[in-house]
């Protein structure tokens, strides 16, 4: 069928193309032409079938060494369509990264980073390749070792030269941000490129290297930091990101956060909570703009503010009586984020007991829930208010809330025993159940 003139190969590669799976048998058959260009048409359908032609990676594998440079650059593109369930045809690809010819190279280079075989395999192939003579080779094996991300790390000191190559650059950043942690040598070559940014692009682009390579990045924390006065609001944005990525390595920072937090952007601000709350109990310098923003105008901040508090654990101590206040808000999402911050605080947090023991009595199951659960984070110190709440008549779901917070209790919750065993009475067979 792709015999013929040329427009009646074209055509029929199309063809059966659009058949699909069916038609793999006779475009292997293809592969196998003595014409070069039989070869090539076959080659580029299967291309366009994609994970389609699965059933075809011997005989593209076997293509990959075809005489004709077209038809293996074809081969290894169609097998890079088809992703890992072409990893039989991994060795091929790896010799071909030393074809004579630089478009087949970079065409393996990027297949093997879709086919993604084993890490030990072609990790070190590809870090070789990024020394290739041609630029498209070496962009290929830089793309191509992003997606092996950790395991890719011995590659981390030929990314960090291959910096220094503007054709590769961009790839070469993603590559050391899919590595993560382990590409923390990189971080200096990393951040001078940062400080030699000018542009929005390039900034982004290696705010988003530091923020993949995360709590390896802490020593881009002070000029990352800086960035939160930028101009641009998307670079104050990732610039927050990425120093939430580093973790409690950027807690020098958080002053700089605590003043994000009051941003005019949104989605500053929301990065800025995000961040915060990632660094967690060592941004408690980060209270008094969080406490702050629990009295904001708008539902959607004071649920940020909650939330990252929350995540700030015991050393949210200071906010206790700010987000007993929050119990009250008017909006139920501010008050159940509050609900489960005082629980994230713990026993510190005992003195909102009384409060949230009357969210025990709201007609909103998930809101009992989440207050059961607070109230049995927060330890002994809730128990009588637990006790008081098996006294009285609840629907099924705040008893079984009640019950099941006083069993997470353990010993603390001996003093319950008494009201528990009221309970063994109790209409509903899981009340029940759960009390024994």
């Amino acid at each position: 069928m792709l015999r013929g003139d040329q427009t009646a190969r074209y055509h029929a590669g199309q063809a059966l193309s659009a058949i699909g799976s069916a038609a793999v048998p006779a475009l292997t058959q293809g592969l196998e032409h003595a014409d070069g260009d039989v070869r090539g048409r076959a080659a580029s359908a299967l291309l366009q079938m994609g994970a389609k032609a699965t059933a075809a990676v011997p005989a593209l594998t076997r293509a990959v060494g075809d005489p004709e440079q077209r038809v293996r650059s074809l081969a290894i593109r169609a097998l890079g369509e088809i992703g890992p369930a072409a990893r039989p045809a991994t060795a091929a690809l790896l010799k071909a990264l030393e074809d004579p010819f630089a478009d087949v190279r970079e065409r393996a280079a990027y297949a093997l980073g879709r086919v993604r075989p084993d890490p030990r395999d072609a990790v070190a192939p590809l870090t070789k390749s990024l020394e290739d003579t041609n630029p498209g080779a070496r962009r290929g094996a830089a793309s191509a070792l992003s997606a092996f991300g950790p395991a890719a790390g011995p590659a981390v000191p030929a990314l960090v030269q291959a910096l220094d190559d503007l054709r590769v650059r961009e790839e070469a950043l993603k590559a050391l941000g899919a590595i993560g942690p382990g590409a923390g040598d990189a971080v200096p070559a990393v951040v001078k490129l940062l400080e030699q940014a000018r542009w929005r692009p390039d900034r982004l682009r290696v705010l988003a290297t530091l923020e993949g390579i995360g709590s390896g990045a802490g020593d881009a924390v002070p000029v990352v930091a800086a960035l939160l006065k930028d101009g641009d609001p998307k670079v104050r944005e990732r610039a927050a990101a990425a120093l939430g990525a580093v973790g409690p390595g950027a807690k020098d920072a958080v002053p700089h956060l605590a003043q994000t937090l009051a941003d005019a952007d949104r989605e500053v601000r929301r990065s800025a909570f995000r961040a915060v709350a990632r660094i967690g109990p060592a941004a408690k310098d980060a209270l008094p703009a969080l406490v702050r923003a629990l009295g904001d105008p708008s539902p959607t901040e004071r649920m940020e503010a909650a939330v990252t508090l929350g995540a700030l654990r015991h050393e949210a101590a200071p906010a206790v009586p700010a987000l007993t206040s929050a119990l009250e808000d008017k909006e139920v999402g501010v008050r159940a984020h509050a609900v489960r911050a005082l629980g994230e605080i713990g026993p510190a947090a005992k003195d909102a007991v009384p409060a949230l023991a009357k969210l025990l009595e709201a007609s909103d199951s998930y809101l009992v829930r989440d207050v059961a659960e607070a109230l049995a984070r927060i330890g002994p110190d809730a128990v009588p208010a637990l006790v008081e709440a098996l006294k009285s008549t609840r629907p099924k779901e705040a008893r079984v809330a009640v019950i099941e917070a006083i069993a997470r209790l353990g010993p603390a919750g001996a003093p319950a025993a008494a009201a528990l065993t009221t309970h063994l009475g109790d209409p509903d067979p899981h009340v029940r159940l759960l009390v024994a």
